[in-house]
């Protein structure tokens, strides 16, 4: 019984140093430097075009952005021109800018209270009415 619990115990011992040996190789890498490759004529000659067409694809579609909304604007002021604002003739129109509108004054304090007290008498006399029946005019 000692004997086979020995043997079971080295076996497992046996067994946990080969996956300790492989976990520590597994660990050792070894990169090999390599210069970096020098891009020839052709691969200096592609950059460069890509480069100077990414440029000009920029500044194509800007371009035709600014026509787009140039285009949209017109239409825009087309369509407030004709829809919102009414058509007024030229006769009015000639008429209007020479008409001179009055500057409206301020009322003064005594006007304001004058007008406040007779809606206060329109409306007593209008609530006497409901009431009553009577047409009491004040």
């Amino acid at each position: 019984m000692k004997l086979l619990f020995f043997i079971v115990v080295l076996v497992a011992f046996g067994t946990l140093q080969a996956a300790k040996k492989q976990k520590q190789a597994a660990k050792v890498i070894y990169v090999e430097k390599v210069p970096p490759k020098t891009p020839s004529e052709y691969d200096l000659c592609k950059q460069e075009c890509r480069i100077q067409r990414d440029a000009q694809s920029t500044k194509d579609r800007v371009e035709q952005i600014r026509q787009e909304l140039a285009e949209a604007e017109a239409l825009l002021a087309e369509h407030n021109k004709n829809v919102d604002a009414p058509e007024i003739p030229e006769e009015r129109r000639a008429q209007q800018e020479h008409e001179v509108v009055p500057t409206l004054r301020k009322a003064s304090r005594y006007e304001y209270l004058k007008r406040a007290a007779s809606k206060i008498v329109e409306s007593g006399s209008e609530l006497r009415h409901a009431v009553t029946g009577e047409d009491d005019v004040i």
